[in-house]
């Protein structure tokens, strides 16, 4: 249900922010698993700080000083032991 999937993000949330603390950092971003996300872990993550989300879609990213929004579902690329730095280069453009 809608009411477990929240009480289950937010203490997921709560948990790994706890576990960072005991360990002197702070939480600020979350990396999707599986890239999959939705608007409502958006908000329920926004409450608990966490300003900073990341899909799996490969995709360079536009921010946007002062747009907060564009530092949701940000792209990124799988980087496997065999890529090289000159392919990452090309996977960026240049």
């Amino acid at each position: 249900s809608e009411d477990d999937y929240i009480a289950f993000l937010r203490g997921d949330a709560k948990r790994e922010k706890t576990l960072l603390l005991s360990m002197g950092e702070q939480m600020k971003a979350l990396a999707y698993p599986h890239g999959k996300y939705d608007q409502l872990a958006d908000i329920l993550l926004a409450e608990e700080g966490i300003d900073i989300t990341l899909t799996t879609e490969s995709r360079i990213n536009t921010l946007v000083q002062g747009l907060p929004q564009s530092l949701l579902h940000l792209g990124r690329y799988s980087m496997e032991r065999d890529v090289s730095a000159q392919m990452l280069l090309q996977k960026l453009g240049y």
